[in-house]
């Protein structure tokens, strides 16, 4: 009964390991068709250009980051915005011209004469500063719009290195999880042996099986995690033809002196940050309106040239003239005490941006060093976690280490080599985030380090 037991479990065993085996053969890629060209990595690099790829032939971040910022509809939204704007202010402009206009009247109690045609030109000659004011005013419109194209291109490129850190996490994790799998097949071929043999119990069959399930789960989820990225930086740049002959480029280097910090006044940049200044560009515009509303309160003078075309007289005739429109109820006035309260809003709205960015790039710079630190330590204990493994695996031959204990040290080393690529990746994607965000500041510019080792 207990050999029918034990042969039993190895058939169940053997049973799901072929069907995890089918599984993950599944969700591997189909091999390409080849062409023309010698590989798929040639066909992308003829039509996106060599600038494109890093020494290894894979899709560089800044290029990524180059095309999110190009062509992305967010930012060509934002630049559409702007060519509204500037035709706006040429619109604003023209107020300061003479208004041309053609008129045809005739008064109730001589409806059977003949319509009177006129042609008026109209100019202002003061309005309190009404007109310079709106000019003014869709001046800094256009200076804020402009700024938002510069805020739209950081979210992108903000976006495309977060979409690039979750790919760099999850292609590094499918790495070790795949490794880690024929280590622990190869670990159960060599307990499933000593079970025929009965040298170990079934028992710890049964465990090396429950591990290679465990790294068969986390081969899965980082392959569909890996895809996500994908199909994410797909969107953002608009590559998605590209991406699956053509990697982006791996986050892990040997040298971090390459994501350095150079020393940079923190205050300073935040100040230089675009939504900060587009939320200065708003206020100002802000009061800009308001003093365009408080000019409304005063009256215009204007100077009028009218010239009848079907008169017996058809000389033109030249009026000055003042000109008082204060509103319906005296309502001028209320929305000039409606626009100073939107205003002093809107500088709260300043000092609320301001301390916002600042936030945003201290947590950078604290994930940037934390995450250094962290690579440090964590390549220390992969080195000692693989001397332990080596180890625990001599041992257990030699029956000093139980079967457990060399399982519990494969995982450990799995999980440490999991940590480690997670902190690689999070150093890229610190320091390209920040340089992002002081790009203003001409301190760091992402361009990433010179090469993978």
């Amino acid at each position: 009964m207990k050999l029918t037991r034990k042969w039993f479990a190895l058939f169940t065993s053997g049973v799901a390991l072929w069907g995890m085996h089918c599984a993950v053969q599944s969700q591997a890629p189909a091999a390409e068709p080849r062409g023309p060209w010698a590989s798929a990595n040639d066909r992308a690099a003829a039509i996106l250009g060599p600038e494109a790829f890093d020494a290894r032939g894979r899709l560089s971040l800044p290029y990524l980051i180059q095309q999110a910022q190009q062509f992305h509809p967010l930012v060509q939204a934002a630049r559409l915005d702007v060519q509204a704007s500037e035709a706006d202010l040429l619109a604003t402009q023209r107020q300061k011209w003479p208004t041309f206009s053609a008129h045809l009247e005739n008064r109730p109690s001589q409806v059977n004469t003949a319509y009177t045609q006129i042609v008026r030109v109209q100019q202002t000659l003061w309005d309190a500063g009404r007109t310079e004011a709106r000019i003014e005013e869709a001046q800094t419109t256009l200076d804020a719009n402009a700024l938002r194209v510069s805020m739209a291109a950081i979210q992108m490129g903000v976006q495309v290195v977060n979409a690039w850190q979750q790919f760099q996490v999850a292609d590094a994790r499918l790495s070790v999880a795949t490794t880690a799998m024929n280590q622990l097949t190869s670990y159960r071929l060599q307990m499933q042996r000593r079970v025929e043999s009965q040298a170990s119990p079934v028992i710890d069959l049964e465990l090396a099986t429950s591990r290679l399930f465990q790294a068969h789960v986390d081969q899965v989820q980082a392959t569909h995690s890996r895809q996500i990225a994908l199909n994410r930086l797909a969107q953002f740049t608009g590559l998605r033809e590209l991406f699956q002959p053509a990697l982006p480029a791996e986050a892990a280097h040997d040298d971090l002196t390459h994501f350095a910090v150079p020393g940079l006044d923190w205050h300073s940049a935040a100040l230089s940050h675009p939504s900060v200044l587009k939320a200065q560009q708003d206020r100002q515009a802000a009061l800009l309106r308001l003093k365009a509303k408080q000019a409304e309160q005063f009256p215009q003078i204007y100077v009028r040239l009218d010239r009848p075309l079907n008169a017996v007289n058809n000389s033109a005739t030249g009026v000055i003239g003042l000109s008082y429109t204060p509103g319906a109820g005296l309502a001028t006035g209320i929305e000039a005490q409606a626009l100073g309260h939107r205003s002093a809003s809107l500088a709260q709205a300043v000092e609320a941006a301001q301390r916002d960015i600042a936030e945003v790039l201290y947590t950078d710079r604290q994930e940037l060093e934390s995450a250094k630190q962290r690579i440090q330590v964590l390549r220390a204990a992969v080195r000692g976690a693989q001397l332990a493994v080596d180890s625990f695996h001599r041992q257990f031959a030699s029956g000093r280490k139980t079967w457990l204990d060399l399982l519990n040290a494969s995982r450990e080393l799995t999980q440490s080599q999991y940590a480690l690529a997670d902190s690689h990746a999070d150093v890229a994607a610190a320091w390209h985030r920040l340089a992002l965000r002081t790009a203003a500041s001409g301190v760091l510019v992402p361009v990433g380090p010179p090469k993978p080792f």
